[in-house]
């Protein structure tokens, strides 16, 4: 009798949903989010794309490809996006009610706690002076919501450059080791390298002891290509159902209401799953629900599929 292994497999690369571009100079506002890239005696690449408003009060699954920065800027000055660190930061006002600020952390942090009153300031005067400080410094924009900013030292002019990311969060570059903490203010890595995944997670100030646990926003991937998503709950399309007539196997599935999908098939599980050979009449459209796709076996004595997610 045939055997049959049924998984899903759903690389984030393949993952693509628009957003609509915000289009508008760097004017910061709390509550914008700063999207930056950094490498070691690079200048740091700093994006203000937008509100943090668009990424809250999804509901899960969710996605969206974020497109308000410019990868070309980014490979420009450091070569290539991928191997450059890359962070998201967020704050309400010092005077908001409640009181909030996102940050991400690397991939390897599964847990984050609120902080204290003290610690929330700093981390408000941290991000504040990212957004703030390139304009009251008189650096010069590179685009419609960007900079280029070296990370310390004189400027072209004579004058010192104190607004970078790299100078605010080390202290006006004293110790490098505060990069990792933003500026010793977590007790958790923020950056990613890229291709990176990079958890979300909404932290408030707090009196209680031991700290409430912070809030899990949602999830930023990036991969070496520079497409960069973000995305509430898990991706992954799962497999609802197999049914099998004669040599025919058909395949029911969830689906987003965006994207491409399609079923692969192989004989080797020792192959990459990009390898894998497409089979029935897809892909087929998602449309938030399920949908289902067939094949018919060549009669081999075992058959591997799955399910995977495209543009």
């Amino acid at each position: 009798m045939k055997k049959m292994l049924h998984f899903t497999i759903a690389g984030l690369a393949w993952l693509a949903a628009l957003a609509t571009p915000l289009a508008r100079a760097w004017t910061y506002s709390d509550g914008d989010v700063l999207l930056i890239f950094r490498e070691s005696g690079s200048s740091d690449v700093e994006f203000d794309i937008g509100n943090i408003s668009q990424f809250l009060g999804h509901s899960s699954p969710y996605a969206v490809q974020v497109t308000d920065w410019s990868l070309t800027l980014v490979n420009n000055t450091f070569g290539s996006v991928s191997g450059a660190s890359v962070i998201l930061v967020s704050t309400t006002s010092s005077a908001a009610s409640p009181l909030n600020t996102w940050i991400t952390s690397s991939g390897s942090v599964t847990s984050v706690s609120d902080v204290t009153h003290t610690g929330w300031n700093s981390l408000y005067a941290h991000i504040n002076g990212i957004g703030v400080d390139p304009v009251s410094d008189n650096e010069t924009p590179t685009g419609a919501n960007s900079y280029v900013i070296e990370e310390s030292g004189d400027k072209a002019g004579g004058h010192s450059s104190n607004a970078s990311y790299y100078w605010i969060v080390t202290d006006d570059g004293v110790d490098g080791a505060y990069i990792a903490d933003f500026g010793g203010n977590l007790p958790f890595d923020v950056e990613g390298v890229a291709p990176a995944t990079l958890g979300f997670w909404q932290i408030q100030p707090s009196t209680t002891s031991p700290k409430p646990e912070a809030t899990y926003i949602g999830t930023f991937d990036i991969d070496g290509n520079g497409n960069l998503y973000f995305y509430v709950g898990s991706l992954q399309p799962t497999i609802t159902a197999v049914t099998q007539t004669g040599a025919t196997d058909t395949v029911s599935f969830t689906t987003l209401a965006n994207g491409s999908y399609s079923l692969v098939y192989s004989t080797d599980l020792t192959v990459p799953v990009s390898q894998w050979t497409p089979v029935g009449a897809g892909p087929v459209a998602g449309n938030g629900g399920t949908q289902s796709l067939s094949f018919t076996s060549p009669g081999d004595a075992a058959d591997y599929f799955a399910v995977v997610r495209s543009p």
